[in-house]
């Protein structure tokens, strides 16, 4: 379960704009909920914000975060490079 603490730390990076993300991940592992249909938005978002346990959706969720967390970092080294700052 995605704690209070945990879900302040994940909403600084991803905002408002990763379900779509969280989607496309869960339907590259195959994962579906037990209807074997995608998971919603709302499932998503009530994981995200600790209602209900997933742990394949909280996964889904955290590789997300780990992404864009890498994603933002490569870019800041890549100016800094750019401009020739060194850190």
């Amino acid at each position: 379960m995605i704690t209070a603490k945990q879900k302040l730390e994940l909403k600084k990076l991803l905002k408002g704009d990763y379900i779509s993300d969280v989607k496309e991940k869960l339907r590259l592992n195959k994962v579906t909920s037990k209807k074997g249909t995608p998971y919603s938005d709302k499932m998503i978002s009530h994981v995200f914000n600790g209602r209900y346990q997933n742990p394949h959706i909280e996964s889904a969720i955290i590789e997300v975060y780990l992404e864009r967390k890498k994603a933002i970092a490569k870019d800041l080294n890549d100016k800094n490079k750019i401009l020739g700052i060194d850190l």
